[in-house]
């Protein structure tokens, strides 16, 4: 997500109503986090995947591009796995998020200021990790550790 405050100064508008974010895998089977930087506005501090909102006149597929360039940098390779799939978004938002599952082929990750690191993960790592709400329930919607990944109440 682009600098978030920034954004919503510049739109005029509150949080956007449409999200575009992709659950990206590896050839092990290791999902990509990336940790939220602790001055940011939505969750400092925890772990998501990348996405952001879409912008006005942006398509979904557009809108994560840009996401992507933004986040990870303009250098990476993915193969699409399935979606986009539109979902309810949660967090206080309403709204919808347009969710990918992809496959990571390769590139280097250059994070912008809204994150301080990345990690790829297997479950027992994703299992520790304090993560942005809704993600868990990504990772079910798309069969990757189905039920398995939920935190326990």
């Amino acid at each position: 997500m682009a600098d978030e405050a920034a954004a919503e100064n510049a739109s005029g508008a509150g949080s956007p109503k449409e999200f575009a974010a992709a659950l990206i895998v590896n050839q092990a089977g290791q999902l990509l986090l990336l940790k939220r930087a602790p001055g940011i506005q939505r969750w400092p501090g925890k772990w998501g995947i990348a996405g952001g909102g879409i912008e006005a006149g942006e398509t979904p597929e557009q809108g994560l591009r840009r996401e992507f360039a933004e986040e990870l940098g303009p250098d990476i390779r993915l193969r699409n796995l399935r979606g986009p799939e539109t979902l309810r978004a949660i967090g206080g938002y309403g709204g919808f998020i347009h969710l990918w599952h992809m496959l990571w082929l390769g590139g280097e990750i250059r994070l912008s200021s809204e994150h301080t690191e990345y990690a790829w993960v297997d479950l027992t790592d994703y299992m520790a990790l304090d993560v942005m709400p809704g993600v868990d329930g990504d990772l079910t919607h798309f069969g990757i550790w189905p039920e398995r990944a939920k935190r326990p109440s």
